[in-house]
Parts: structure tokens; C-alpha cells; sequence
């Protein structure tokens, strides 16, 4: 049996913008949920989310699983776990165990800082079309 899947591409605020701004995307962004649940079971969100989300399981309730990133979070990765929690998504990497080197996104120049930023999320039952 074929199955729709929606996909959506974002680009999220960075860290240091206005927060009315950040509520405005997440806003935004949840419009497009709700609408692309109304099409399909199947929705994933992927780009560049530009938060960190830390590694509590618990805090994620589902979201985050036992490979999550570096520990730390931040303002945008409190965000992206609300709404992955509020609408029951997974953060796809956080799932699978790869090696450090697959797992930076971002990287910054003449600094030895390096995260993870850019995520794969979805719904529970992608998860399990996809695996």
C-alpha cells in the first residue's frame, strides 16, 4: 500500500534573535504541521534548525534518544524539543549511533567549535516505515 510522505524544508532563527521573532517561526512552522498531518501520517522536518538539544532524555519525553549530540542545549534547542514533544516527533540521528565526525553540522573557523545544529525530525510512524 503507497503512503504519502510530506517533507518540510526549514531554516530556522538563529540563537541570538529576537524571541518574538523565534515564536513567530515556531508559529509558523506549527501551521505547517498541522496542515501536513491533515495531508499524511508520514511528515518529516529537516534543516537547519540552528539549536542544540542537549542530551535529557527525560526533559525530551520520546524526542531524544541515547545517541543525542553533545549535551549541550540551548534557547532554539529548548524550542525544537517543545515542539517535538508537543506534536510527537523524533529527532531521527538521536536514534542511531554514528561516529562523531558524522554528527557535526556546524563548524566554526579558526575556533575549536563544532555542533550539531541541523536535524531530521518526524513522526513516530515514519519512523517505523522507514527502519
Amino acid at each position: 500500500m503507497e503512503e504519502k510522505v510530506t517533507i518540510i524544508q526549514i531554516y530556522a532563527p538563529t540563537d541570538d534573535y529576537d524571541p518574538a521573532e523565534k515564536d513567530a517561526f515556531y508559529e509558523q512552522l506549527q501551521k505547517e504541521m498541522d496542515e501536513a498531518r491533515e495531508r499524511s501520517k508520514h511528515v518529516i522536518i529537516m534543516g537547519d534548525w540552528n539549536g542544540r538539544v542537549g542530551r535529557d532524555m527525560v526533559r525530551g519525553q520520546g524526542c531524544i534518544g541515547k545517541f543525542a549530540g553533545d549535551g549541550i542545549i540551548n534557547d532554539n534547542g529548548e524550542r525544537i524539543i517543545d515542539f517535538c514533544v508537543e506534536n510527537n516527533l523524533m529527532i531521527g540521528t538521536h536514534f542511531y549511533n554514528h561516529k562523531r565526525i558524522h554528527q557535526i553540522t556546524y563548524s566554526a573557523l579558526g575556533r575549536q567549535a563544532e555542533s550539531t545544529i541541523d536535524y531530521m525530525v518526524y513522526t513516530r510512524h515514519t519512523n517505523y516505515a522507514i527502519c
